[in-house]
């Protein structure tokens, strides 16, 4: 998948690619894919295998401040439902989510696939 956008570096030329997909033993995990712009964050895969990338970025200096997430449902394509072990075709619930830090800047463009059977989402609202 091309670097969305948001996550471009600010010369407009690269982002990483964080991915994973459901432990196979336990088929509860999502199917994921996240970008990052390097310029504000230079973690490889090797950074996220002994923290998580959450805490990575914190390490670097970013300060996370609001996330815009979408949450949904659609028909599974091939490959996500062969990861997941679900049947071709399936339904599965979606999550897309923008991370800007604390000066407006996008440093995380997320977009997860879960199983409906073994994923719940539960969200807390709050006024301003």
């Amino acid at each position: 998948m091309k670097c969305p956008r948001p996550c471009m570096s600010r010369d407009g030329s690269r982002c990483c690619t964080c991915a994973g997909s459901a432990r196979p033993a336990e088929n509860r995990w999502p199917s994921w894919r996240t970008y990052l712009p390097t310029d504000l964050l230079p973690v490889g895969e090797s950074d996220l295998r002994s923290v998580g990338l959450y805490q990575a970025m914190r390490a670097a200096g970013v300060r996370m401040k609001v996330a815009r997430q979408r949450i949904g449902a659609r028909e599974g394509r091939t490959e996500e439902c062969r990861l997941l072990d679900e049947p071709a075709t399936s339904p599965l619930l979606t999550m897309d989510r923008i991370t800007h830090d604390d000066t407006g800047v996008p440093v995380e463009w997320g977009r997860h696939v879960y199983r409906p059977g073994r994923y719940t989402f539960s969200i807390t609202l709050t006024g301003r």
